[in-house]
């Protein structure tokens, strides 16, 4: 059972800052996190972190207040050694470093996107100079190898390197996001390379011709068993030993946070029956795509991931004033050939011991650039010209 929210601690005299360890993001004020996450920083929103608090458990989080009240903050974790997204010597393959030592995580629990979650302005710099050593000394404390901010797009990740002289910036993956034009589907697909407008009028044509139709709706309770059995089918395709159980109590963790309100959900409908399901979540105006799942009895070749993924929501949500959908990591070919634009990825990283040779770092950087942009070419985004820049 959480601890209901406590009071705002008292906040240090103007010119002043305080840090604090809270063992829950519910000890905080919802509105003053969330007035420090941007649309694309879903994944370390106050409902997001809540909902994985109800879920799998509290979640230590390190503020940061000045007079004001709270300028930064960060929740912290321990890893997951024995997964290759969380794994130190996965991420940093070909790199050497201490990487098989215990680290300090920071960023939402399993978050494959993070940003930091820091004050905007003149006081930026500053907040985020102090969190950065707050995680540091913490690190310390816990006798542990160093701290690691992963996933973070590079070009925040720049300006968190620049706050702390410690702090290396090491390129490990990248993810893609997808524009939404105002004029919607057809708008954005006419602007494809001609072989990838004709795969997507194709793909479009197979589903409609199969009998298949896309509903928008909010996840109602008739809904959540539909989903939870499907998303748990395709997870299990790809791997995952978790059951039916896991996903239920997912939803109802998002649930207990408030998190439902935040959700679209894109269904696939033959007939009476629900084929394919992808849950997307609204933030600002940006669309996070996070649980996709599918009926693999119904054979039907039909494109259902494709249409609920990448094609329905560049009609629905440009009528609904979205800009951008964030696609996450999986999949970067598919998601490159459908209007995806593949983006880099780097961790912040202070070790114990100090930094790592800057010229090998510098060299591993440019591999990972040159990797992806000679695989992806066309369908890159200007971001990895930061690569190694000061």
């Amino acid at each position: 059972m959480l601890a209901a929210p406590i009071p705002e601690p008292l906040l240090p005299r103007y010119g002043e800052t305080s840090v604090r360890l809270c063992p829950s993001v519910r000890t905080l004020d919802h509105h003053a996190w969330d007035g420090l996450v941007s649309d694309s920083n879903f994944f370390n929103s106050y409902r997001w972190l809540t909902s994985l608090e109800f879920t799998f458990g509290p979640q230590e989080t390190l503020a940061v207040f000045g007079a004001g009240g709270l300028i930064a903050g960060c929740p912290v974790w321990k890893g997951q050694p024995d997964d290759a997204l969380f794994s130190p010597p996965s991420l940093f393959n070909g790199l050497t470093g201490p990487w098989e030592a215990d680290f300090l995580w920071g960023g939402a629990f399993r978050a494959t996107h993070n940003e930091p979650v820091v004050t905007a302005g003149s006081r930026r710099p500053s907040a985020q100079r102090l969190m950065l050593k707050a995680l540091q000394q913490l690190a310390t404390q816990r006798d542990l190898a160093g701290v690691i901010l992963p996933y973070m797009p590079l070009n925040h990740a720049l300006t968190l390197r620049r706050s702390h002289p410690e702090a290396q910036i090491i390129l490990h993956t990248a993810e893609a996001f997808q524009p939404i034009s105002s004029g919607g589907l057809q708008a954005t697909v006419s602007a494809w390379r001609k072989r990838y407008r004709s795969r997507t009028w194709s793909e479009i044509s197979a589903f409609r011709n199969h009998g298949n139709a896309i509903e928008w709706s909010a996840l109602t309770p008739e809904l959540e068993p539909v989903v939870a059995k499907l998303v748990t089918g395709n997870r299990h395709k790809y791997g995952s030993q978790a059951d039916i159980a896991w996903m239920s109590r997912v939803l109802s963790g998002q649930k207990q946070a408030g998190l439902h309100q935040n959700i679209l959900l894109a269904t696939a409908r033959h007939g009476d029956q629900i084929t394919a399901v992808c849950v997307f979540y609204r933030f600002g105006k940006a669309l996070h795509p996070r649980y996709f799942g599918s009926d693999y009895q119904h054979r039907d070749n039909d494109f259902r991931y494709f249409m609920l993924g990448f094609y329905a929501p560049l009609e629905f949500a440009a009528r609904q004033g979205f800009s951008v959908s964030h696609l996450s990591i999986s999949a970067l070919d598919a998601k490159a050939k459908r209007g995806g634009i593949v983006t880099p990825l780097a961790a912040v990283v202070m070790l114990r011991d100090g930094p790592l040779d800057p010229r090998l770092v510098a060299e591993h950087n440019l591999a990972i650039q040159q990797f992806y942009l000679s695989r992806y070419q066309h369908y890159t985004s200007t971001d990895w010209e930061l690569v190694n820049t000061p």
